[in-house]
């Protein structure tokens, strides 16, 4: 089923399976206006993850990326892992093999930037290389993730804080300068979102180091199972690029990873929107 957003009536979305990720077509790079930045918002709120194919003979140059991404929001420099190899610094280079994905832990499932007070609100990618085969990403519904836990794990986890720090990826990587000084901020278990009232976890392997008021082994035991259950295959999308795509998700809906399933060079490029502090 295909449905054309009102707000932008160039812009059509095709919902994917139970509505989690939809392909979108109709942006015409040569008119990208808050129109169409508000008919991407709505359909991100409802669909968490848009996919967009131009082919391979439709290019998308830097400039048209980082324009399109401002329709929707602030672009910001993000904070980890900075990508100096384009002349708008917003714009990040992601340049790793198989290996790097496995050290950085990107191949672990995450939600950027979550030891910041503000992370990213939502992020774009876009492939310049990529390899013959594999490297796929793939995308969880943490709002499905939440309502399939049992009513006993929701009340437990509702009123919960947890920390999140830069310490995991930088000991795990052992390149901790690309941390910068680090940071870590402590947020809530659960978060809703204010647009629908809907609730999703926003814990992950990358950044969680611990919940707060846990002992250490009731904590680990806790994370452990929520990682596990992030990892239940019903909550997932999986995208196999082509050179460029463009994919634009909803940071706090959902959490993404890398399969590190490839040989050869995988370069993307990225964007991400500013956020505000979750609650």
């Amino acid at each position: 089923m295909s449905a054309t957003l009102s707000r932008s009536p160039s812009l059509a979305i095709e919902p994917m399976t139970n509505g989690f990720g939809a392909r979108i077509s109709g942006i015409d790079f040569d008119r990208l206006d808050a129109a169409l930045g508000a008919a991407l918002n709505q359909a991100l709120n409802r669909h968490a993850v848009l996919f967009y194919r131009p082919g391979p003979d439709n290019r998308v140059t830097n400039e048209q990326f980082v324009d399109l991404a401002a329709t929707m929001g602030d672009v910001i420099r993000y904070p980890y892992r900075r990508g100096e190899n384009y002349p708008d610094e917003r714009l990040g280079k992601i340049d790793t093999d198989a290996k790097a994905i496995n050290r950085f832990g990107t191949s672990l499932w995450h939600t950027d930037g979550t030891s910041e007070e503000c992370p990213p609100q939502a992020a774009l990618l876009s492939p310049e290389e990529l390899p013959e085969q594999g490297g796929d990403t793939m995308w969880a519904d943490m709002v499905a993730a939440y309502e399939a836990l049992s009513p006993s794990i929701r009340r437990l986890v509702d009123g919960l804080e947890a920390l999140h720090t830069t310490e995991i990826p930088a000991r795990r990587s052992g390149e901790p300068e690309v941390y910068g000084k680090g940071s870590e901020f402590i947020h809530p278990v659960v978060l809703t979102d204010p647009a629908s009232g809907r609730r999703m976890l926003y814990v992950n392997e990358h950044y969680t180091q611990r919940i707060i008021g846990l002992s250490e082994a009731e904590s680990a035991s806790l994370l452990r199972m929520l990682y596990n259950h992030t990892n239940t295959p019903e909550f997932h999308v999986r995208w196999q690029w082509q050179l460029h795509d463009i994919v634009i998700w909803e940071e706090r809906l959902t959490q993404h990873r890398a399969v590190a399933d490839f040989a050869g060079p995988r370069v993307l490029r990225r964007a991400a929107i500013k956020g505000a502090r979750p609650r």
